[in-house]
């Protein structure tokens, strides 16, 4: 009992409820899937391949590996007729040279649920792991034990749903390195891995706010890990130097050691951007006490309840106009779903929340509404959202808006009176409101207006910085609306960084963006 008091004490003196970050030490553990070396031996072995021979050309890089025996099993797998009714099943998957191996590791994984342990000692483990309370997963593994584990939890697969999705940070599953069920999400090749690495920055983004308000406990990983050292070190670098040491402690590694009889509990360091995070080591010789201290920290709602209200209550706030049912039921309940509940949270009269809600609504909000169409009423934005901005803001969503409800009738604004709205709209609607105010870059026009570069070519050459300076410039021959709003999803998260003058440009390009899809189209 004082060993379980002792975990709790390490992981439960924060305000919220921890994150786990798994790794693949627990899908040996309780599925017996191989490690990676010995996952990427099998499928060589299936093909007739010496693993041996790739691990010495590869110099012991295993993406690197990975991608030689993606290449040689590429062929292997459309000739082949063991491969045959792989090839019937999912050749509509099959997208790329790497497509076929990850194919049938997916495939030969989603098998290995069924290898769930029968050790009764490790049933136990299991059975705990299931009462733990916390905020939700981080996870490299490709398995789906852990939709198993927490089946009130929602999914996410890959760097990409992560990134270009609204997690509502609670109640959630992030498979950062992909997933079984969606084959071509794996991360496994060195392509996969330089393109995972450049974006890394921007997942680190996504999950800053997770390293520095909740603890996060390690499972199944080493502090040697280099992914999670990467992770780490991306998260770090979007710190300040003061703001770093909030990470101090808050990370904490449960490593598993059949050598040790009780708990040890080890203070020690990992070094990322030459600075030195306190993080806490514990030693166990099994799970048991460890779940059962993370099953004892107090939470008054579900994780997969706080979710669904974190997800409905923005809704309901800045409609004023649905009509509204009331129920009553125990909070723990499952006989009805929580979306048919409508909820205010807050002191005061119902009626001055509701009907300030469109007058609360920020820049974010009509960006994530411009990105990813959250159904704002349009009439609205214009007449209480935009009348309030305006009077604060230069660059927000404001063509989206018009053109929905019909306000923009050629180069004129129609069925406004709101005189700061009709300067806006005089302002906004010319070209020079989005050009560069800087001599350095105003002098780059007629330069980049002679190139003849696609919108990645063209970052490629000049770099980001000078692109998001210049972008007006750019000749729209070359790069289509799409093209310009895939570049501002991959870079969304700038919008949480704290270099202001990166994050100002990057609201001018948004605007821009809204300027040419409503209003130049």
């Amino acid at each position: 009992m004082k060993e379980i008091t002792t975990i709790k004490d390490y992981v439960g003196n924060f305000k919220r409820a921890p994150f786990i970050f798994v790794g693949s030490g627990i899908s040996r553990r309780y599925l017996n899937i191989e490690d990676w070396t010995g996952l990427l031996k099998k499928f060589a072995d299936l093909i007739n391949i010496d693993f041996q021979y790739l691990l010495s050309t590869a110099e012991q890089n295993l993406p690197k590996l990975a991608s030689e025996l993606a290449l040689k099993f590429h062929d292997e797998w459309w000739n082949q007729e063991i491969f045959e009714k792989s090839r019937k099943k999912y050749r509509s998957e099959c997208l790329d040279r790497d497509s076929s191996l990850k194919i049938e590791i997916s495939h030969y994984i989603k098998g290995c649920i069924s290898n769930l342990t029968k050790d009764d000692a490790l049933l136990e483990e299991i059975k705990l792991f299931k009462k733990i309370v916390i905020d939700g997963v981080i996870t490299t593994n490709w398995d789906n034990f852990l939709e198993s584990i927490f089946k009130d939890f929602k999914t996410y697969v890959g760097q990409n749903e992560l990134i270009f999705s609204s997690p509502q940070g609670i109640g959630e599953i992030y498979k950062i390195h992909g997933c079984s069920s969606q084959p071509n999400s794996l991360i496994l090749t060195e392509r996969d891995y330089d393109s995972f690495n450049e974006r890394n920055p921007y997942l680190a983004a996504k999950l800053l706010t997770i390293f520095t308000e909740h603890p996060v406990v390690f499972l199944g990983y080493s502090l040697q890990d280099e992914n999670i050292l990467s992770i780490i070190d991306s998260i770090s670098s979007c710190l300040t130097s003061e703001n770093i040491k909030k990470l101090q402690d808050r990370l904490i590694f449960i490593q598993w050691n059949p050598d040790v009889d009780e708990a040890q509990f080890i203070n020690e360091t990992i070094s990322v951007n030459q600075i030195r995070i306190p993080v806490k080591s514990i030693i166990v010789p099994n799970f048991i006490s460890s779940f059962k201290a993370l099953s004892q920290i107090e939470r008054k709602f579900p994780a997969r309840m706080l979710r669904q209200l974190k997800e409905h209550v923005y809704d309901l706030v800045i409609d004023s106009d649905r009509q509204s049912k009331l129920y009553v039921q125990n909070i723990d309940s499952d006989t009805e779903n929580i979306e048919n509940l409508e909820v205010v949270f807050g002191v005061g009269a119902i009626n001055k929340v509701a009907g300030a809600g469109y007058k609360r609504i920020g820049r974010k909000d009509l960006i994530e509404n411009l990105l990813n169409n959250k159904q704002l009423d349009s009439e609205k934005v214009i007449s209480e959202t935009t009348s309030e901005l305006v009077k604060t803001t230069k660059y927000f969503p404001f063509f989206k808006y018009l053109s929905e409800t019909g306000k923009i009738n050629g180069d004129l604004i129609t069925g406004v009176t709101d005189a700061r709205i009709i300067k806006h709209f005089e302002d906004s609607k010319e070209i020079d409101f989005y050009e560069p105010k800087i001599s350095t870059y105003k002098k780059k026009k007629q330069e980049v207006e002679k190139e003849k570069l696609s919108l990645t070519k063209f970052i490629s050459k000049y770099s980001w910085k000078v692109f998001l300076n210049v972008f007006p410039y750019i000749n729209r021959e070359f790069y289509s609306i799409d093209d310009l709003e895939l570049i501002i999803k991959e870079h969304y998260s700038i919008l949480g960084s704290n270099n202001t003058n990166e994050k100002n440009s990057f609201y001018k390009l948004i605007c821009f963006f809204d300027w040419l899809k409503y209003y130049k189209k």
